[in-house]
């Protein structure tokens, strides 16, 4: 079974392999993975699901931050109190090893008395974003977070830190489901200006600021609805790569039926 190896080049740049190992390590992995789902799972309804550390991180100082917190974490919204709040479970690394005691967290730093949902991490400049309908409508949002802190202390403090909204990326419409790798954040609204629905998005981060949102176009986005996007890839530090692997669902005329699972190769996020 692969695993994957870490290693540096350019600096501060960060490539990763995979090799083999021994399938014991990886049935570890794989019975621990799946006991955090049995306590994820309720009557209710559960969204947005996550892992910290991602494995994305870029940097080495990052990778160090992301390290030093020496706990495994899934986060996922659950709306068993009436509204989505975000929550988490985490056990020690490494999660491979044995078998592990999940502890469970509410994110009361983040969490409103609205929906909160599909949390992503910015550890290189210190933010956990996130979007919710607090103003009435979805937007997104983010809280100043110490990756120098023990994470699951810090997300439990409830009230110490105001969300704020990210104003540069807010439309006229819903703003959801944001995620990080990088400096490059994916989203989906149905702003005005579209393709029809929910549309895909993408904007970069520099000097203290994200660029203006950019419509991933038709290649991409349908007249239905695209959600949930996740790239892999950009973060390689390779630049012989041509193609960054988006994945996203969308319920666009061909599928199965409802939300299908759609990939497409892209380079639009290298231009």
């Amino acid at each position: 079974m692969p695993a994957r190896f870490k290693y540096y080049l350019k600096g501060d740049f960060r490539k990763e392999e995979w090799w083999n190992v021994d399938d014991s390590a990886y049935m570890s992995a794989n019975n621990n993975e799946k006991e955090a789902l049995s306590q994820i799972n309720t009557e209710f309804s559960e969204i947005g699901p996550c892992v910290f550390p991602p494995a994305w991180i870029y940097y080495k100082d990052d990778l160090a931050l992301a390290e030093k917190q020496n706990w495994h974490y899934w986060f996922y919204a659950n709306n068993s109190a009436g509204n989505f709040d975000i929550k988490f479970i985490y056990c020690e690394l490494p999660v491979y090893t044995v078998a592990k005691q999940w502890r469970k967290g509410i994110a009361g730093l983040i969490n409103s008395p609205a929906d909160d949902c599909y949390p992503t991490f910015d550890i290189h400049n210190g933010y956990i974003y996130f979007c919710s309908n607090r103003s009435g409508r979805f937007q997104l949002y983010r809280v100043r977070v110490d990756y120098h802190q023990d994470l699951a202390t810090v997300l439990q403090k409830e009230g110490n830190v105001e969300a704020e909204l990210v104003r540069e990326l807010s439309g006229d419409g819903n703003d959801k489901c944001p995620y990080i790798i990088n400096n490059l954040m994916v989203f989906t609204s149905d702003r005005s200006g579209g393709q029809g629905g929910f549309d895909l998005y993408f904007s970069k981060y520099g000097n203290g600021n994200w660029s203006p949102p950019v419509n991933m176009g038709k290649k991409i986005n349908s007249p239905k609805d695209e959600y949930r996007p996740i790239v892999n890839g950009f973060s390689s530090g390779d630049e012989q790569r041509l193609n960054d692997l988006l994945i996203f669902s969308s319920n666009r005329e061909g599928g199965k039926g409802g939300f299908d699972l759609y990939q497409a190769g892209t380079d639009i996020f290298r231009r």
